[in-house]
């Protein structure tokens, strides 16, 4: 049955349409992570790294449906017990508040799990969000401190300062319609970095220089097998962003994100596994834990490489900030609104007049604070830590752990009352072990007390 799940209108709608909504899931996934496939496929052999990659995307969105099926699942048990007084849109909007801005999963954790499960939700979205964000300001910042780009004119503090005007002034981009188009642009500008990978490793095939093709897709080093599943788990950045994708397509049927679930997981984890295995394939074992820095370093691509780095990363900070943003607003503006619903009709209406200075305030100058806040919490937390991969690893092991894996099976478990086939019983205990495996995993390959911040591991953390 078509179950209405969402607060506005079916697709067709003012929704995010099925085109956008691919592109902004794959923006959030195709981030910095997949620079450093080719060294980590290598490290456990392709024949093994590229089947197990795609398995692992599978396996997320998986789990991303069962959260939808959740929600689903208790739209349907809400319309059939509502009283005929009760609208739609009133339900829907109780909905909206319970969840403080956290999108489906914070929607189902508090509805299933009650208060703690919404805690528990809060702290795996803001953690694995802000971790994220963190440690894109400073990849960006160290990858403009070099002597191609702008490390000979400015000093690293003038280069943090730009970032935070820059990463401000996207912020003000207040809609996920609006980021997705963003995401768009910026999707198109990284696809240079694949086109100089085909052209620079092609010439090693050319060449004769390129390892031979027995070796490298014959060979399986099991030893390796953590440091390849921590990242192929945690370059799955999209998994908070496909939750409110979902809620801002406004289907009337929870069905018809599917299609946009798997053309989104299917691309990227096709293109993931193709760029993992080219670039091991051309390299061999020099490959490099960022694949253009095998690239020779007189050559344009190498500068270019950089400049397209630090320009996709700025985009995409936003959009993996607009699940903290979504929160902080439901908490502070949205109490505002709360505040004023117990006004006459007449009272509200011209407190919210943008002329009037309230309305002003909590329309316009209230979200551009919480979000620049967000920005200077960002980059003074990547300046305060000197050991941000430390920060990282702990925020991706626990946190994407727990809002990929654990809480989707145990809402899914609970709202049926542990009364499950077995093929669901599988599939949930499937999704647990994967959560306990990315934990340990995480935890063991997270080394603290570095001194100084290194891009490489930055950028292999932030995967």
């Amino acid at each position: 049955m078509a179950v209405p799940i969402s607060n506005g209108p079916s697709a067709g709608g003012n929704g995010l349409s099925p085109r956008f909504a691919v592109v902004t899931i794959l923006k959030g996934m195709i981030g910095a992570g997949i620079l450093s496939l080719p060294h980590v496929f290598g490290k456990v052999g392709l024949r093994l790294a590229v089947p197990g990659y795609l398995l692992i995307s599978v396996i997320c969105a998986f789990s991303i449906w069962r959260l939808i099926e959740c929600k689903a699942l208790l739209a349907a048990r809400c319309l059939l017990q509502e009283d005929e007084q009760d609208s739609l849109s009133e339900k829907n909007g109780a909905e909206e508040v319970k969840d403080c801005g956290l999108g489906p999963l914070g929607s189902v954790s508090v509805q299933v799990l009650g208060p703690a499960g919404l805690v528990i939700a809060g702290f795996g979205i803001i953690a694995s969000q802000l971790g994220f964000g963190i440690a894109y300001i400073d990849i960006v910042v160290e990858t403009m401190s070099s002597d191609n780009l702008l490390g000979s004119s400015f000093s690293t503090v003038w280069l943090r300062v730009i970032v935070g005007l820059i990463l401000c002034l996207l912020s003000c981009i207040r809609s996920l319609n609006g980021l997705a188009k963003i995401s768009a642009v910026a999707l198109v500008i990284y696809s240079y970095l694949i086109i100089a990978l085909i052209r620079q490793g092609g010439t090693e095939v050319v060449q004769g220089t390129a390892p031979d093709l027995a070796v490298v897709w014959g060979k399986v080093q099991w030893d390796n097998i953590g440091l390849w599943l921590g990242t192929a788990i945690f370059a799955q950045e999209a998994i908070v962003i496909s939750q409110y994708v979902f809620d801002d397509m406004k289907l009337a049927n929870h069905r018809d994100f599917l299609p946009v679930l798997i053309w989104s997981f299917s691309i990227c984890g096709t293109l993931c596994s193709l760029v993992g295995a080219l670039g091991y394939m051309c390299y061999g074992d020099d490959v490099k834990s960022v694949f253009y820095l095998n690239f020779p370093r007189d050559s344009r691509d190498v500068c270019i490489a950089e400049t397209v780095l630090c320009v996709v990363l700025l985009a995409s900070f936003g959009l993996q900030m607009y699940p903290v943003v979504s929160f902080l607003e439901a908490v502070f503006v949205g109490k505002a609104g709360e505040t004023e619903s117990e006004e006459s009709e007449e009272e509200l209406s011209e407190s919210d007049k943008p002329s009037s200075g309230g309305g002003f305030f909590r329309a316009f100058l209230l979200p551009v604070a919480l979000r620049w806040s967000l920005v200077v919490l960002c980059s003074a937390v990547a300046v305060s830590i000197p050991d941000l991969s430390c920060v990282t690893g702990y925020s991706g092991s626990f946190a994407v752990s727990t809002i990929g894996f654990f809480l989707p099976a145990l809402c899914h478990m609970k709202l049926n009352s542990f009364q499950l086939s077995p093929l669901d019983w599988a599939l949930d205990i499937m999704l647990l072990l994967l959560g306990i495996a990315s934990v340990i995993l995480g935890i063991e390959a997270t080394h603290c007390g570095g001194d100084t911040v290194k891009i490489i591991q930055v950028i292999t953390k932030a995967a």
